[in-house]
């Protein structure tokens, strides 16, 4: 059994970069052999710091609606409601309906606009 090794050939040279729109890209050639196995062109992407507020707003968006949902369900008589539930019980009655989530009345909502 022979064991060949293969070396590995990385050219890192400055002058092998193109200008494309103002920005340094570089070709990167994964070879094996005389094979080439992947080609991936690398360089600068667009500004990050131009899309991190919309993301920033979304997120407080999405928390802000998420504290909503949530004080609407806390706010809601549940203890008036397990406490119906306990004299329905007694008197062998129909349980009474649960205070509906904000979730679910949003989403009735959505059915009847629909």
């Amino acid at each position: 059994m022979t064991t060949r090794n293969h070396r590995i050939e990385v050219s890192s040279l400055h002058n092998e970069s193109e200008v494309q729109d103002g920005g340094r890209v570089a070709e990167v050639v994964a070879m094996y052999n005389d094979t080439v196995l992947d080609v991936q062109h690398l360089g600068q992407t667009r500004d990050g710091r131009r899309s991190a507020p919309k993301w920033l707003a979304a997120g407080g968006a999405l928390v802000l609606g998420g504290l909503a949902l949530f004080g609407h369900d806390a706010a809601q008589d549940w203890d008036g409601h397990a406490e119906a539930v306990k004299a329905a019980a007694e008197v062998s009655a129909p349980a009474p309906k649960a205070p509906a989530p904000a979730s679910a009345a949003s989403a009735s909502a959505w059915r009847c606009s629909a």
